[in-house]
């Protein structure tokens, strides 16, 4: 079955992005597409003149084209609050407009593969909704106020569970998606801590190799097996959240530019 993947970016991100989409051609072995919304032009231009194989982009405006509530939003929040704030209304977006999608992965711009995503839709399979924790170091764990799951991969089956989870989620991030803690809400994201029990038929993925980050990898074991693969507590490395990866310039990169994420 082909499988269907999603994600959104700027200029800023252009880079993560198109690492994403060179690390999904490797390792992703079913037939896949990637619809790519570019938040700007400049990006948009790029993918279109690079032309990757299996992605099409889609500029944002297609996205907010008549949505009279999101560009309501728009005028009261910051950019980047803005963009949390698209999520959700992306992910139906693509499932509206497209109703032969059986199901939908959203991906952060800044994940990049390490192997082949097929433990993540193992669990997945039988499921309407996939999403999948933080997992905190010990040293972290206080980032959990920020919310115990994290966005950057979430699966939606087009089915009644799935639109009904998106539908309020993109109600909520329209009333109200701030870059602050206030009342239990944060961003886009601490919507999702009760979604096993508000919502039906939702995975939390237990695979521990996918959702590495600088958030958790302190607390981790890595090793190379004999075929070269990464692995991670002797699971296979299946992708890595580049969430704090900085460009200074070409030669100088910074693995993680918040200081509180140790790096070994």
């Amino acid at each position: 079955m082909k499988r269907y993947y999603c994600t959104y970016f700027d200029c800023n991100y252009l880079v993560k992005a198109l690492a994403l989409i060179d690390s999904l051609s490797v390792h992703e072995k079913n037939e896949f597409h990637l619809f790519a919304v570019c938040l700007d032009e400049v990006s948009r231009v790029v993918i279109n003149k690079l032309h990757p194989q299996n992605v099409t982009t889609i500029p944002l405006h297609i996205v907010e084209q008549r949505d009279t509530s999101l560009l309501e939003a728009k005028r009261n929040r910051s950019l980047i609050e803005y963009y949390w704030t698209l999520t959700p209304t992306i992910i139906l977006h693509l499932l509206k407009q497209h109703a032969d999608i059986d199901f939908i992965t959203y991906l952060d711009a800044d994940l990049y593969f390490f192997s082949p995503p097929e433990p993540i839709y193992d669990e997945f399979n039988g499921h309407s909704i996939l999403i999948h924790e933080h997992r905190f170091s010990p040293a972290q764990k206080h980032l959990e106020q920020y919310g115990k799951y994290n966005v950057g991969l979430m699966c939606f089956r087009n089915d009644a569970a799935g639109i009904d989870a998106l539908t309020w989620w993109r109600s909520k991030c329209i009333e109200w998606c701030y870059s602050r803690i206030e009342d239990g809400k944060f961003g886009d994201q601490l919507y999702l801590n009760d979604w096993p029990v508000r919502f039906k038929n939702v995975k939390v993925l237990e695979n521990i190799g996918a959702g590495v980050a600088p958030w958790n990898h302190e607390q981790y074991h890595y090793s190379v097996n004999e075929q070269g693969r990464l692995l991670v507590n002797d699971t296979p490395l299946v992708f890595y959240n580049f969430h704090a990866l900085a460009f200074c310039s070409p030669e100088i990169i910074i693995p993680a530019k918040h200081v509180s994420y140790p790096l070994t």
